[in-house]
C-alpha cells in the first residue's frame, strides 16, 4: 500500500474540515476563559446586562459550534480511513470469510496484517488479528483504530525483542562455521 501519492479532493476536504474544526475549538476555548474571567468580576452594576442573562446564551452558542463541528465529520468508516488513522504503512485490512471445517459453511469477518517486504520483493507476513464483524460499520472509527494498533504494538514489541535476543546471543559463534 502506497501511502506517498498525491493529494486528492477528499484528502483537502479533511484538512480544510480539520482546520475548521481547529478554529472552532480556538473558539471555544477563548470563550470559556472570558466566562471565567467574567465570572470573577465584582457584581454588575445597574443598567447593564447581568452575566446570569448573557451566560444561556453563550453556552448555547458552544452547543451549536460543537454540533456544527459533529456534523461535518465523514459518517463512513472505511478500510482506508481506518489505516489512515492508524498511520502504520505496512499495515493492511483486508474482508476475509472463515470457513469451519466440519460444517463448510463461512463466517464473514475482518483481517488485519502487518507485512514485511523481504529484499528480493516477496512479502513476509509478521502477524494477523482477525476481527469477527461483518460489517465495517458494526464498530466505531476509534474501535477499528484500537484493534488495529493492538496489532501493530505486539508485532513491534517481538521485532524489538527479536534483535535484542540476536545481540545477545547469536545464532552463529566465532567457534561455529
Amino acid at each position: 500500500m502506497n501511502h506517498d501519492k498525491p493529494e486528492t479532493w477528499k484528502d483537502r476536504k479533511r484538512n480544510e474540515l480539520i482546520k475548521e474544526k481547529m478554529e472552532m475549538a480556538y473558539d471555544i476555548a477563548r470563550i470559556s476563559d472570558q466566562l471565567k474571567k467574567l465570572q470573577d468580576e465584582p457584581p454588575v452594576p445597574e443598567a447593564s446586562i447581568p452575566l446570569s442573562m448573557i451566560e444561556p446564551l453563550i453556552n448555547e452558542t458552544v452547543k451549536r459550534l460543537l454540533h456544527l463541528s459533529k456534523l461535518h465529520e465523514p459518517k463512513r468508516v472505511t478500510c482506508a480511513r481506518i489505516l489512515d488513522a492508524i498511520g502504520c504503512p505496512d499495515l493492511v485490512l483486508e474482508r476475509i470469510i472463515h470457513r469451519d471445517a466440519l460444517s463448510g459453511v463461512g463466517t464473514i469477518g475482518y483481517r488485519f496484517s502487518y507485512l514485511k517486504q523481504n529484499q528480493y520483493g516477496d512479502v513476509e507476513v509478521l502477524g494477523q488479528l482477525d476481527v469477527d464483524h461483518p460489517r465495517l460499520k458494526d464498530l466505531t472509527l476509534e474501535q477499528w483504530v484500537e484493534n488495529g494498533q493492538k496489532l501493530v504494538k505486539s508485532v513491534e514489541i517481538r521485532i524489538d525483542l527479536s534483535d535484542v535476543i540476536d545481540i545477545v546471543s547469536p545464532s552463529r559463534t566465532p567457534f561455529q562455521l
